[in-house]
């Protein structure tokens, strides 16, 4: 008997992860994933220049937000590439007038910082400050509850980091909930953290990286996308762009925001899909043969608020020495884009690297060239969820289960750009 077939248009990993909960769900079906790519994993991808180990997207996970996606990775056969990075002291920078501020996650050196001291009024006032329901930006959040100070130094750049995005046109709703969800249920956001502080916690489900903070794959996460083809027994039609909507009696789309709405060509639809602007994002990595990077930890973010023409910098050879080939090695990737910058996606590799290398020169005191370079470009890439974008997306589900019950979205612009949650919204999609 010929089992059902099941047809997904988008191989990255919102596709991936769906194709893989699909045949968890129908074992005996022919699950085909159909991309414009010639291979999958989308933005998720791995490349080696002159020995260099260079992710292109998305590389760095943490352990405790992201159980989803190691039971993934688990399952697909790739638990002993997983590598952890647990330092004694979790070192995040903010360059902040004129220099690196070293915003340590510790409550008394977060304290007694230069761009942070002074918050312990604020945090200690928190608790007083009435409640507000409804929806908000995240800069009316943050000022409202802990001042312009702590939001414009911590919440601006550590948005910005994520979202490449404008804290005061996003949502907090659908960027920072949690904070939102304390605020609702306990009357404050300190009061919030309070009684959840000591709750415990599920436990993390590779036991090895028990104590890690961040986690990503030895060789590279692009290897990921090919071990979920294998694992799930997926086919895989790449170099083919679906250019009308396919008529099928089930039809799963993991496509990006713009793929979606030329196929659909709903004047409802389209009314959720222009209130999701997409952001560009350029990453830039730099290798050296040689230690030039005199920081360690994380890497640094700049505020919107700070003259500067890149989002920041991940010190790549720090987080994960176990990826680096040579005996003395530096990588950096440096961030670009972003609302601040939309007009560098159009600007030439010679001005873009000529940005990366001023900036790490400006803010890491590294001169030279670098051995190796390599520039991505992702236009339209990061979502941006404005005001409100929950009750609008909510809207919009209702509408395409009324207009077209047999077709299924998944996709960064819905509910989350973060891998895990690209993981989370597939399977939700395949077990509905």
């Amino acid at each position: 008997m010929k089992g059902k077939e099941i047809t997904i248009l988008g191989a990255g990993i919102s596709g991936l992860a769906l194709g893989y909960y699909l045949r968890q769900k129908h074992p005996n079906a022919t699950i085909t994933l159909i991309d414009k790519s010639e291979t999958v994993g989308g933005v998720i991808d791995t490349t080696i220049v002159d020995g260099f180990l260079f992710e292109r997207g998305a590389r760095t996970f943490k352990v405790k937000r992201c159980h989803e996606l190691l039971r993934l990775i688990s399952a697909c056969g790739l638990q002993s590439d997983l590598i952890g990075y647990d330092p004694p002291f979790r070192r995040h920078y903010i360059w902040r007038e004129g220099k690196l501020n070293n915003v340590t996650m510790n409550p008394f050196a977060f304290f007694t910082n230069p761009i942070t001291r002074g918050l312990w009024t604020a945090f200690f006032r928190e608790h007083n400050q009435p409640p507000s329901s409804g929806d908000e930006t995240v800069w009316d959040f943050g000022s409202r509850r802990f001042g312009p100070r702590f939001t414009d130094g911590i919440l601006d750049p550590m948005l910005r980091g994520i979202f490449g995005g404008d804290i005061r046109k996003l949502s907090i709703r659908a960027t920072m909930g949690t904070l939102k969800r304390y605020e609702e249920d306990y009357g404050s956001v300190t009061n919030g953290i309070r009684h959840n502080l000591f709750r415990s916690k599920p436990p993390c489900p590779v036991e090895g990286l028990a104590k890690a903070d961040l986690f990503t794959l030895r060789g590279g996460m692009r290897s990921l996308g090919e071990a979920i083809v294998k694992t799930a027994g997926l086919n895989f039609r790449g170099g083919e762009e679906v250019l009308t909507l396919p008529d099928y009696e089930t039809l799963y789309m993991a496509l990006p925001l713009d793929g979606v709405k030329r196929l659909l060509n709903d004047e409802v639809a389209n009314e959720f899909f222009d209130s999701v602007d997409m952001v560009d994002l350029i990453s830039v990595n730099l290798g050296y043969r040689k230690r030039v990077l005199k920081k360690g930890g994380y890497g640094y973010l700049l505020s919107s608020l700070e003259p500067g023409y890149v989002m920041g910098a991940i010190f790549d050879s720090e987080i994960f020495p176990q990826q680096n080939t040579h005996p003395e090695e530096t990588r950096l990737t440096v961030m670009m884009g972003g609302a601040q910058h939309p007009e560098q996606i159009n600007h030439s590799d010679e001005e873009i690297l000529k940005i990366a290398k001023e900036s790490i020169e400006h803010h890491l005191g590294i001169k030279g060239e670098p051995d190796a370079t390599f520039i991505s470009r992702y236009p339209r890439a990061i979502p941006q969820y404005y005001v409100n974008h929950l009750d609008r997306l909510k809207n919009f589900e209702l509408y395409m289960k009324q207009k077209w019950p047999h077709i299924h979205l998944v996709g960064n612009y819905m509910r989350g750009p973060s891998v895990n949650e690209c993981v989370l919204n597939a399977q939700r999609v395949a077990n509905s």
